[in-house]
């Protein structure tokens, strides 16, 4: 389990890197279907590169006792031979491991309810609410809850939330129709999957943050496509989320 411990420490550093490599290089340019490539990739990406071959951590001869390298298919620890202290700082971690799995656990655990709590109560809205089927999307009429927004195949309004124009409650279709068809949806459920493993690391959030953002711009790109007013639809976009 200490082998799974610092793989883990090894996956966070990564999303780091890759979070801070994107802030830096990609956040501010236009290209947005690279930006979800490049998010969900790291994501991804980050829970391989711990286990390749590669000598991040190669064995030294500093004298504390413990040095790491990874192996293949994982990490190995070493013990120097050269050392015999009584109470190395590798030891303390030794006695805190305990506590520190325990805390891992209890997270995932959290976490894991919170997603699941989340999908129950999206069946709820898909259950106890008017749905009307169109052909490729459902529209589920909310009776209270949010203004609107969409999950797998399903566009959530609630009417009575909001005063719309006919043109206005159109241009809403399309934006989160755009969400469905470009399948948004699966892009969350991966970070959310991802977010319970290593629910530990801020910079993980920090990148579905950023993913959400790529998706609102995206939709908004293929709502601006059909030639909508760009000033009345920044305004509506405005208007709506300040419900």
């Amino acid at each position: 389990m200490k082998s799974v411990m610092l793989y883990l420490l090894q996956v966070a550093i990564c999303h780091t890197v890759f979070y801070l490599l994107y802030r830096t290089l990609y956040a501010n340019l236009a290209y947005f279907n690279f930006s979800r490539i490049y998010l969900l990739s790291a994501t991804v990406i980050s829970f391989i590169i711990p286990l390749l071959s590669i000598g991040i951590w190669q064995p030294s001869d500093n004298g504390l006792g413990w040095s790491l390298f990874f192996s293949q298919g994982g990490v190995a620890q070493v013990r120097s031979e050269t050392t015999d202290l009584a109470a190395s700082p590798y030891e303390l971690v030794d006695l805190l491991f305990p506590a520190l799995l325990t805390i891992y656990l209890i997270g995932c655990l959290f976490v894991s309810y919170k997603l699941l709590r989340s999908l129950w109560k999206i069946h709820m809205l898909i259950k106890n609410n008017e749905i009307v089927r169109e052909e490729d999307y459902r529209i589920v009429r909310l009776k209270n809850g949010p203004a609107f927004f969409s999950f797998m195949t399903c566009i959530f309004i609630n009417e009575n939330k909001n005063s719309l124009k006919q043109d206005e409650y159109n241009t809403v279709l399309l934006h989160e129709q755009a969400h469905i068809r470009q399948k948004h949806s699966y892009d969350l459920l991966l970070m959310e999957i991802a977010g319970v493993v290593c629910w530990f690391n801020p910079f993980l959030k920090k990148l579905k943050t950023s993913l959400c953002q790529v998706h609102e711009y995206l939709a908004d790109k293929a709502v601006m496509n059909t030639k909508q007013d760009p000033d009345a639809y920044s305004k509506l976009i405005i208007r709506l989320s300040s419900l």
